[in-house]
C-alpha cells in the first residue's frame, strides 16, 4: 500500500489549484459507491485525494445526486469508477474535468480481461 498523501510530499497538480489546502474546491476528487446495507441501499462516498480524507457521503448513487453535488463543489480532476451514473454526472456537471481511473479499478479491468481470455 502506498504511503498516505501527506507522506509523499506536495502534489504538483494540487499546488496549482485554489483550495489544495482545504479552503476551496479540491483539485482532485474521487468517488466510489458503498453499501449502507449490502444488497439493499447504496450510497456514494466522495474523497479529497490530496488530503486523503472523505469530504461527503451522498445518500444514493444516482447521476442526478452526484451531478448536483459536483455543481456545488467543482474540481479539476475526477478519479472515478466505471459506473455509468458517475460518467454521466461528470459530463453534465463538470465537463472540463479530467477523468481518471484509480489503480484499484484499473487492476479490476485487467483481472477481468485476463480471466476472460481463452487459455
Amino acid at each position: 500500500m502506498p504511503p498516505p498523501a501527506a507522506d509523499r510530499g506536495p502534489d504538483p497538480a494540487a499546488q496549482a489549484v485554489d483550495g489544495a489546502d482545504g479552503s476551496g474546491p479540491c483539485a482532485a476528487g474521487a468517488e466510489d459507491e458503498f453499501a449502507f446495507r449490502k444488497g439493499c441501499t447504496y450510497g456514494t462516498v466522495l474523497l479529497d485525494v490530496e488530503a486523503g480524507r472523505a469530504v461527503d457521503v451522498l445518500p444514493d448513487r444516482t447521476s442526478e445526486t452526484f451531478a448536483a453535488w459536483l455543481a456545488e463543489h467543482p474540481g479539476e480532476i475526477m478519479c472515478r469508477d466505471r459506473a455509468s451514473a458517475y460518467t454521466k454526472a461528470v459530463k453534465e456537471a463538470a465537463p472540463d474535468a479530467l477523468e481518471v481511473a484509480d489503480r484499484w479499478h484499473l487492476l479490476q479491468v485487467r483481472r477481468e480481461a485476463w480471466q476472460a481470455a481463452p487459455t
